[in-house]
């Protein structure tokens, strides 16, 4: 549906039959959060500092130095080249863009800050492909680099979980405490064999465990051994959300 003689932006990560069912004559751009991924849109001096994640964009429509995003994490810088990329092809000037990309606010579940203290933090985040749990975790660790991170992760899927199985196990191995749900089925019936065992089977981290909803919050309760907690999933772990927010804000105050 692109007009002729519109623009394509796409993650290079993306199958090329996508890029080859457009239009003849259809401009594309590849964008990837860094040079060496090979794309022509991507972003250099990537740091981050306090809640934001700073970097330099490069792209056909010219370079902007040290833009500023409050939405932390490597995926929503790479959100945002695209983001910026379309204002720029839009007309959208330097100075103007550069305040609308530290104004924005990201969406829910999207690294959202729960509860922040002085020595504790506690993120929620809707990731559910190992390559969005990569990014987030290693976001989470940017920011916060000597503290001890738990993460409970709902899997999404009976399809996803079997065919995603390893990598699942590979980002979540990020963290040094891993606590899995039950798969969430959504849509889908059950598979043979196919269950959180064989996420679990795979993670290197420490400490490891499925767990059910009441026992990741008494563990909330109970266990000290974490600095900072992320839940992660597209399912109903969400409903967790609020009853882990006050456990937390009692413990930590």
């Amino acid at each position: 549906q692109i007009k002729p003689g519109g623009t394509l932006l796409i993650n290079h990560t993306a199958d090329p039959s996508v890029v080859a069912a457009a239009p003849v004559g259809t401009r594309v751009i590849r964008y990837g959060l860094t040079a060496g991924q090979g794309p022509e849109l991507f972003a250099s001096n990537i740091f981050a500092e306090g809640h934001q994640f700073h970097f330099n964009l490069h792209g056909p429509e010219g370079t902007i130095n040290n833009l500023e995003l409050a939405v932390p994490g490597y995926h929503n810088v790479e959100n945002m080249l695209a983001a910026a990329a379309v204002a720029q092809i839009q007309g959208v000037g330097r100075e103007q863009l550069r305040a609308a990309v530290a104004a924005y606010q990201g969406v829910k579940r999207r690294f959202e800050f729960v509860v922040t203290t002085a020595q504790n933090v506690y993120l929620d985040d809707y990731a559910h492909h190992p390559r969005e749990i990569e990014a987030f975790l290693h976001s989470v660790r940017a920011l916060y680099p000597h503290k001890r991170l738990r993460v409970i992760f709902q899997p999404h899927l009976f399809t996803r979980t079997r065919d995603f199985a390893a990598g699942f196990s590979k980002s979540l191995s990020i963290a040094d405490e891993v606590f899995l749900l039950d798969i969430y089925p959504a849509r889908e019936q059950p598979l043979p064999g196919i269950t959180s065992e064989i996420i679990l089977a795979n993670i290197t981290s420490p400490t490891k465990a499925i767990l059910t909803k009441e026992q990741v919050l008494s563990a909330a309760r109970t266990d000290d051994s974490f600095d900072v907690l992320a839940t992660v999933g597209a399912g109903d772990i969400d409903t967790l959300v609020p009853q882990l927010k006050l456990i937390l804000m009692e413990r930590w105050k």
